[in-house]
């Protein structure tokens, strides 16, 4: 359909919605904070923990979904980083990068 057939509608209102992100913005992101998430799968890992120490079978279902919600919240905040955020992190891993070769060559 076009414009000009339909004259309310605007070439910005058929944009897809994230269009107006920035572009170091992962396009799909939650609308939480990662530390939000973060803190929210760590309360749910700590909740789960007590309640597989109950021992009784209900709490530990429930423990079972906790500990589900928890990992695809993770999950999520690793699907959801930009590609500079990936590259970063990996710098720090690793540190500079791979040495060079050696003024020797090992010969004595």
């Amino acid at each position: 359909m076009h414009a000009a057939a339909n004259p309310g509608i605007t070439w910005r209102s058929r944009r897809p919605a994230h269009a107006h992100r920035r572009p170091h913005q992962a396009p799909y992101a939650q609308n939480a904070s990662n530390k939000d998430l973060e803190i929210k799968a760590q309360q749910s890992r700590v909740a789960a923990g007590n309640n597989y120490k109950s021992g009784k079978a209900k709490e530990q279902i429930e423990a079972s979904k906790q500990l589900n919600d928890a990992a695809a919240w993770e999950q999520n905040l690793d699907l959801m980083r930009t590609r500079d955020e990936v590259l970063a992190e990996l710098k720090k891993k690793h540190g500079p990068g791979v040495a060079g070769p050696t003024s020797t060559d090992g010969r004595a």
